[in-house]
């Protein structure tokens, strides 16, 4: 930043630090569930989802993605490249009410 992180009047702009995305040491703080998981069961296989965690957690990051953004293209690569533009179920129900799904007169 060129002004330092203060503005005019020599007082630190802690607003802009608001949305950046909380941290735990070098990892997302969203890990925090993890080692709450571990202290409060501390078994190995505890220990092993916590690592699996961090190390999801940093490949994540490493491809460029924040949490939320992985999510969503994790859920769009299950959802395919086709999506129907009405919901399933509204769609069902027209084709069982059988109105306009098709000629009814010959």
């Amino acid at each position: 930043m060129a002004d330092g992180g203060f503005n005019i009047y020599g007082t630190p702009v802690y607003w802009r630090e608001t949305v950046r995305t909380p941290r735990l040491l070098i990892f997302d703080a969203r890990l925090i569930f993890f080692f709450l998981l571990l202290t409060l069961h501390l078994r190995l296989w505890t220990f092993i989802a916590l690592v699996l965690a961090c190390c999801g957690f940093w490949l994540i990051e490493r491809y460029g993605y924040a949490f939320p953004n992985a999510l969503r293209a994790i859920r769009s690569l299950v959802a395919g490249r086709q999506r129907p533009a009405l919901p399933g179920y509204r769609y069902r129900s027209m084709i069982d009410y059988g109105f306009e799904t098709g000629r009814t007169f010959h």
